[in-house]
């Protein structure tokens, strides 16, 4: 007869625990920035079929509005792209990709094809956001073979150890909760950087077989799998050896029977403007990436069976995509207002869209009797309660919560999901303390404090404060982006 052991049961229980509790740490501490697109953690989220994904480089996440595609066709596409990804890192994810969630298009950006060099952040940003898995395992070892890493860093990669030691002191929120589980992978920006055109030539750069291995592969395992593939550069500034390489790239896809839409090479064709379309020298900004974006959708609309899913269940988070994309074009029109009046002007026409939250703090009045009464009253802040000043939360116009008083008051409430607004103010505090979602917004100062909050995705839009003692200028409160 055999024995059981005693502690077998407490021994078993340890083990688990233990296991959840290493689990939950890596999770916490592990390396997260991919430095464009959806993410992984967003990817693997998606319950339901994906029918567009976009590979590659940062060239991919700033180029293609998945917002418009969804809004405008109903097309549910994700950016699985990451920063500096190369080659190998891209044909890792879309092995990835398929075993998970396979599309039906495959759009695949070219930028650093033809520039196959060993970087280790990139491959951190490629390999140690996904799950551990044999494909993971195949990629860290090609990697190790092909560019003569040494075994010490195999190990580290293999058993995820590159966290970046000094995160342990750095980690927010944001490493224990996923704030923006909606992101499909762009996220817009509105500079403009004017640029040179890029260089055309017609002459041509020799590719590695390395390079031309790998996307041989990715024809393959596409063709294997039945997704469709197209291939694609964005328009950046870029000189003649660059544009050689791209035209070499070109070449080679176009000879396998493969489309290659070359925005870049034909830029006049698809409007883009060097002046105008681009946030910095290689990445578009909105207005140049709703040129292509628009482009592509009529390739995907006119050459692929790509179903509408707007009215279908599970596909929320692609309306709250563009609901995010929507805020960020109200938040980089409030972030040019300086004057204070025609920022509370412009708050008040957006009605229903957020929750204002506003603070009259300290001596508020002390330019004059109702300095910002006429522009808080279509907030719902009447002259009554503009007298009375303090705390007050807006919502359709009106005041849904507010301080009893300007001097001692303690006001909560719920902001949605893991989110909470509190403000506060003692009879030791000179002036009030504004916390949101965790995080201090307290201005400290004699005036106004205006934040405008979105309740859906639970993140701030834009803020300012208003020092009376310095004017009537508005100086804008930083949110995390």
């Amino acid at each position: 007869m055999i024995k059981k052991h005693p502690y077998l049961t407490e021994l078993v229980v340890f083990f688990v625990a233990l296991a959840i509790a290493v689990a939950s740490f890596y999770s916490a501490v592990r390396y997260k920035n991919v430095g464009s697109g959806g993410g992984m953690d967003n990817f693997y989220a998606a319950k339901v079929p994906i029918d567009v994904i976009i590979y590659g480089s940062s060239h991919a996440a700033c180029t293609v509005n998945n917002g418009l595609l969804w809004e405008e066709n109903g097309i549910a596409s994700y950016t699985l792209s990451a920063g500096g990804q190369q080659v190998d890192g891209t044909y890792y994810f879309i092995q990835e990709s398929i075993a998970n969630n396979k599309p039906k298009v495959a759009l695949v950006e070219t930028y650093l094809f033809g520039r196959s060099e060993f970087a280790l952040d990139a491959v951190y940003r490629s390999s140690l956001t996904s799950k551990f898995s044999t494909r993971f395992v195949s990629y860290v070892f090609e990697l190790a073979r092909n560019f003569g890493i040494g075994r010490e860093q195999v190990e580290e990669l293999l058993f995820r150890l590159p966290i970046v030691h000094s995160r342990y002191r750095e980690l927010t929120r944001s490493d224990f909760i996923n704030e923006e589980p909606y992101i499909r992978g762009y996220r817009g920006d509105d500079t403009v950087f004017p640029v040179e055109v890029p260089v055309m030539t017609t002459e041509r750069a020799e590719l590695s077989d390395y390079d031309l291995g790998y996307i041989d592969r990715i024809i393959k395992t596409c063709k294997d799998n039945g997704v469709s593939l197209v291939f694609f550069n964005a328009p950046c500034t870029m000189d003649e050896e660059n544009m050689a390489r791209q035209n070499s790239v070109r070449d080679y896809v176009e000879e396998q029977g493969y489309p290659y839409l070359a925005f870049n090479h034909e830029y006049e064709k698809y409007g883009i403007d060097f002046e105008n379309d681009l946030r910095d020298t290689d990445h578009l900004n909105d207005v140049g990436s709703n040129k292509v974006t628009a482009a592509l959708r009529d390739y995907i609309v006119e050459n692929f069976d790509i179903p509408d899913r707007r009215s279908q269940e599970g596909y929320e988070n692609w309306d709250l995509q563009v609901k995010y994309l929507a805020d960020r074009g109200d938040m980089y029109r409030l972030r040019q207002i300086t004057e204070t009046s025609d920022y509370l002007d412009a708050v008040s026409e957006y009605g229903d869209r957020y929750t204002t939250i506003v603070v009259l703090d300290g001596n508020y009045d002390a330019l004059g009797e109702g300095t910002f009464a006429d522009e808080l009253a279509p907030l719902g802040i009447d002259d009554a309660a503009y007298e009375r000043g303090g705390a007050f939360v807006v919502e359709n116009g009106q005041v849904v919560a507010s301080s009893d008083n300007k001097d001692v008051y303690a006001l909560h409430m719920d902001m949605g999901e893991r989110a909470e607004l509190n403000i506060y103010k003692t009879a030791k505090d000179e002036f009030c303390h504004t916390i949101l979602a965790d995080r201090d917004y307290s201005s400290g100062v004699n005036g106004l404090t205006v934040i405008v909050y979105d309740k859906s995705l639970r993140r701030g839009i834009d803020g300012i404060y208003t020092d009376v003692y310095l004017g009537t200028q508005a100086e804008h409160v930083s949110f995390d982006e």
